[in-house]
């Protein structure tokens, strides 16, 4: 427990130090680890990594549903892009 509480406190303090230029990733969504963020430079595009806002009209299914803890950030990598067909099925 002592070393799990040092080491989020000095995540926290890097992420201070680098203005929040960090993010711990906790959820079994995406490996879990600290990840260095860094502004997209133009468009977004098909297997990035990507930390965004849960759209609005997604938070009751995203919170209400315990995917995420309230308030926390999507943190997936990009499946598809505009214009891209996208199909999901089961293994």
């Amino acid at each position: 427990m002592g070393v799990a509480l040092l080491l989020l406190l000095i995540l926290h303090s890097l992420t201070s130090l680098y203005d929040g230029r960090f993010w711990l990733n906790l959820t079994d969504s995406e490996p879990m680890g600290l990840y260095r963020l860094e502004p997209l430079k133009g468009g977004v595009r098909r297997g990035e990594l990507i930390l965004m806002d849960v759209p609005k009209e997604f938070r009751k299914y995203v919170y209400g549903r315990g995917w995420l803890p309230e308030g926390w950030s999507l943190f997936k990598h990009v499946g598809a892009v505009a214009g891209d067909t996208y199909c999901v099925t089961e293994k």
